[in-house]
């Protein structure tokens, strides 16, 4: 697929000072940044098998046994990543059916660390397979043509995983998960094997206790450590390699390169609690910096941007000047800083787009977690109470008609036809009640009064305040009952008087809306996101006729709205918003920015391109997890951390737009 081209968000332009959004600019860096197209073929993927002939498909060919087992688990170690739904696919069910298959599972070699992981692939792959690797030999590195113009290592680098893209490994369990210690329960073809075989064993290790937020009674779960715990995921599925693979060919390594794991399912405050993690942080950022004679650059993905913030805060408390004498920039590369609707939807019915698209897959997963079993996953675990939406209403209605591929909701009167005879960007109509406006992310069908149910649509606040209650209601011991409001904030402040108010209080530091920058004039901040790619906003409920329990209506369909879902722009995970509204207008403004930490805005135009990696959408795409392949990208990655920080602004979406909403927003009283 090629760029596209004349794309309507491409073509606004912003003015840019301390009251008005980023200014769209492309960085003069003397052609560096130029992007080049793949030439390289790929071979064809060859076809899946369909269920009904697997296990025949398996028994007369070796080698196409191995190689099945293998994408097989590839789908669904990915499916689960997508955002911590644990689904068993159709295999699951084979292998449960079929002794040979249950013995030929037990019986896997299952890599003890991702070290050996590559040459396990290799040795089922088709012979000349390179693209579940990446590109060929034959295509140039980004790291490599940067470092051939003389951009190579100077700063040390800090990678910051985000949510499920770090390995966890047993330490302690139950008998049935013995046989694993110092495996990984997620992560690796480990998982697969774990949970085709006992999958009960399996979520009880996977999940924490509900009252402590921690690992359950007899339970030792922890992150892996080391480059190989965030590298790749289920094998040959890649998170971080791609940008570790460039930042060593320009010249990094162990001594200038930690990557910081933790366990994702942890809540911050927890992080500190039991495993220390901020202060092994606060020590691994002041030995870097004294062993290469540089201060550090942050390279955060996803909610690792977000531990970053709270790590920002936890470490200046007692030493104010700390980020500015160690840290000289942060990358946030597709940060939820303003949180996430899915997580909302997740702790509400433990439903979100991924999982509602399963199909057959969605129907089987239900044999082992059932709806409330779901929601009560998702509570449990403190990170996604970590991106549950901050702001409120206030925030949260700035991007109500926002939407990708260059739409705009038609004006009244206007006709879809004459806009686009006119050559103005194409408009869609509303045709039901709440379509593409997303100042409310809950919409219930009429008639589930009977059933308990709140109001007909909620905003951010409401949901909110709805789980709360639910919570309540079911376990008063649960720690979202007893430790939340200690834990998290959602609030705003507008002043630095209430900015004073919130200093010391831990929850408000996983919201950068209640706790500014930290002291740091000479520190640099580059966001770097997709757009274009539509992203769960809002959810049409209906009750279930015999349990009353509330789940996404699959069957509504709308101008914005697919499968019960409306869609906003963003890239894929994380609204525009969220990925934006912080970059564009909080850290712009002296109450949230009050020593003048410079902002920069790298936007990235989704190009999909399917042909170019097996499974992934190629070195263009703006996807939340494909953007770290994205050379562009890595190119700036390389550039800020080899010490050029001469990066402008370049802007694709309506971010300006939602600028504009919330500064009068936030200029109302509340």
């Amino acid at each position: 697929m090629g760029r596209r081209k004349n794309h309507p968000a491409s073509q606004r332009e912003e003015k840019q000072n301390e009251a008005t959004p980023p200014q769209v600019n492309e960085v003069e860096d003397n052609g560096e940044g130029e992007e080049e197209k793949e030439a390289e073929s790929v071979p064809k993927e060859e076809e899946m098998p369909d269920a009904a002939n697997l296990v025949s498909s398996l028994t007369q060919n070796p080698f196409r046994k191995r190689r099945y087992f293998f994408i097989f688990g590839v789908s669904l170690g990915v499916l689960i990543m997508l955002f911590l739904g644990g689904p068993p696919t159709e295999m699951a069910r084979v292998v449960r059916e079929n002794q040979f298959l249950q013995e030929y599972v037990a019986s896997l070699s299952v890599p003890r660390s991702l070290s050996s992981v590559r040459e396990q692939l290799s040795s089922i792959m088709p012979e000349g397979s390179t693209a579940i690797f990446g590109a060929g030999e034959a295509d140039a590195l980004p790291g490599e043509r940067l470092a051939e113009k003389g951009l190579t290592r100077k700063h040390p680098v800090i990678l910051v995983p985000g949510i499920v893209s770090t390995g966890l490994e047993i330490w302690k369990g139950d008998p049935c998960a013995r046989r694993y210690f110092r495996q990984r329960i997620w992560g690796t073809m480990t998982m697969v094997q774990q949970f085709l075989l006992d999958t009960k064993c399996w979520l009880k290790h996977i999940s924490l206790d509900p009252e402590t937020g921690l690992d359950p009674p007899s339970v030792r779960v922890r992150a892996a450590q080391g480059f190989e715990a965030a590298d790749y995921v289920i094998g040959g599925y890649w998170v971080w390699a791609k940008l570790i693979e460039n930042l060593a060919a320009a010249d990094y390594g162990p001594n200038s390169m930690h990557m910081a794991s933790y366990d994702w399912r942890l809540s911050f405050e927890n992080l500190e609690v039991r495993d220390r993690y901020f202060s092994r942080l606060r020590w691994q950022v002041e030995h870097l910096h004294k062993v290469n004679h540089e201060k550090v650059v942050f390279v955060c993905h996803s909610m690792g941007t977000n531990v970053y913030h709270y790590f920002s805060q936890w470490v200046t408390r007692d030493n104010p000047k700390w980020i500015d004498k160690h840290v000289a920039a942060m990358v946030n590369i597709a940060g939820p800083l303003l949180g996430l609707p899915k997580a909302t939807a997740s702790m509400y019915s433990g439903e979100t787009q991924e999982l509602r698209e399963l199909g057959t897959l969605g129907l089987a997963m239900q044999q082992y977690m059932n709806q409330t079993m779901r929601i009560g996953f998702f509570r449990d675990l403190g990170s996604v109470a970590s991106m549950l939406p901050r702001g409120g209403d206030r925030v949260w209605s700035a991007d109500r008609y926002m939407y990708p591929d260059g739409r705009r909701r038609c004006g009244e009167g206007e006709d879809p036809d004459d806009a686009a005879e006119e050559g103005k960007p194409p408009c869609l109509e509303p045709s039901l009640p709440g379509d593409g406006n997303f100042s409310k992310v809950f919409l219930f069908e009429d008639g589930d009064e009977e059933f308990g149910a709140p109001d007909a649509h909620m905003g951010v606040d409401e949901a909110l305040a709805e789980i709360l209650r639910g919570q309540r209601k079911k376990n008063k011991r649960h720690w979202l009952v007893q430790k939340y409001a200690n834990w998290y904030s959602h609030g705003i402040a507008t002043d630095e008087r209430e900015m004073r108010k919130r200093r010391d209080k831990r929850g408000a530091w996983t919201n950068i809306m209640e706790s500014p920058l930290p002291h740091a004039p000479n520190m640099k901040i580059f966001c770097i996101y997709g757009v274009n790619r539509p992203t769960e906003r809002q959810y049409y409920y209906k009750a279930h006729s015999a349990t009353g329990q509330h789940h996404v209506n699959t069957s509504v369909k709308g101008a914005y709205v697919r499968g019960g879902i409306g869609y906003s722009d963003g890239d894929g995970s994380v609204p525009l918003i969220s990925l934006g509204a912080p970059c564009s207008y909080f850290w712009r403004r002296k109450v949230w920015n009050p020593s003048g930490v410079k902002v920069v805005i790298r936007e990235i135009l989704d190009d999909p391109d399917y042909f170019s990696d097996v499974g992934r959408q190629g070195p263009r795409s703006g996807d939340h997890v494909d953007v770290m392949g994205n050379h562009a990208m890595i190119e700036d990655v390389i550039r800020v951390a080899a010490g050029r920080f001469n990066l402008q602004d370049r802007v694709f979406s309506g971010i300006g737009e939602i600028t504009q909403n919330l500064e009068e927003a936030l200029e109302s009283p509340a």
